[in-house]
């Protein structure tokens, strides 16, 4: 209910940089609800879905959120309804971030590289060269 998106809010708000509404954001929160098949019939449309994206806006607000905020609600019943559109936002949202086309740096890439040899490996000596790694570059 609102108590657990209130604590994932906050979670959330430690977390993020701090936004500039004026420019374009950096960073978008996607709020997934994701027992729309347990929901009754007409509780999808209308009223009860505005007023459940209102008490999420209102929570967002109480606790300093003031990124873009999108809601979508999915079924993770048989039919899988919503995950469509929720792809579809997930995609549009990242396309229009600032950072997408970046260059990835290459330690970051090397990084990803000992992560999969250790998950392959499940060698000690891999670890060590990670951690050894990680504080190298930092």
């Amino acid at each position: 209910g609102a108590e657990s998106v209130r604590f994932w809010l906050n979670s959330l708000k430690a977390h993020l940089p701090s936004h500039q509404p004026n420019k374009k954001p950096t960073v978008s929160v996607i709020v997934v609800g994701t027992h729309a098949d347990q929901l009754g019939e007409g509780q999808l449309l209308g009223e009860a879905c505005k007023q459940r994206a209102d008490s999420i806006r209102a929570i967002a607000g109480a606790v300093g959120i003031s990124h873009p905020l999108v809601i979508q609600e999915v079924s993770c019943g048989a039919d899988l309804s919503g995950f469509a559109e929720l792809e579809q936002c997930i995609y549009t949202r990242c396309l229009g971030q600032d950072q997408m086309g970046e260059v990835v740096p290459d330690s970051y890439m090397q990084i990803k590289d000992i992560i999969h040899k250790l998950r392959r490996s499940n060698s000690k000596k891999l670890m060590i060269d990670l951690c050894l790694f990680v504080v190298i570059s930092v």
